[in-house]
């Protein structure tokens, strides 16, 4: 669990030290670049709470149940439920808005696809038919199950 000093910033010097943290992040590239200095940057569960936070988002924006997301992503059920109540009041707004764009889906699924499969080859027709429900393939070039 991340841990904050209980030496609070006052709100000029948090402004100041939160603008310069977002420019540089925007600033950075795509690519091994942007990955090392986050990787850095980041610790291994604070890269997690994060990756996760935005595949429930994801999730949520797609209409994909609590119970769903909470097995798919190993997440407890409150997780969830709390970020949906705060989606469905509004909250998450300019996340929600990048999201919900296709280049945006569609890369997401395409990469939920390979973590799951792990490269794994398919064992039978039904193995990703729970994962087709969820992102039809009438938007997916090729199931996650087919082979060819």
């Amino acid at each position: 669990m991340p841990q904050i000093s209980k030496k609070a910033l006052d709100r000029k010097t948090f402004n100041q030290v939160y603008d310069r943290f977002l420019r540089t992040v925007l600033d950075l590239e795509r690519g091994t670049k942007g990955r090392s200095f986050l990787g850095e940057l980041f610790t291994p569960t604070e890269r997690v709470m994060l990756a996760k936070r935005l595949s429930i988002l994801f999730l949520l924006s797609d209409g994909t149940s609590i119970y769903k997301i909470q097995h798919i992503l190993n997440v407890s059920p409150s997780t969830v439920a709390r970020m949906a109540k705060s989606m469905d009041r509004g909250g998450y707004a300019g996340v929600a808005k990048i999201i919900r764009s296709k280049k945006c889906q569609d890369l997401f699924w395409k990469e939920m696809e390979e973590a799951l499969r792990f490269g794994m080859p398919s064992m039978g027709k039904d193995r990703w038919k729970w994962f087709n429900e969820l992102y039809p393939a009438s938007s997916v070039s090729k199931k996650p199950y087919d082979s060819s």
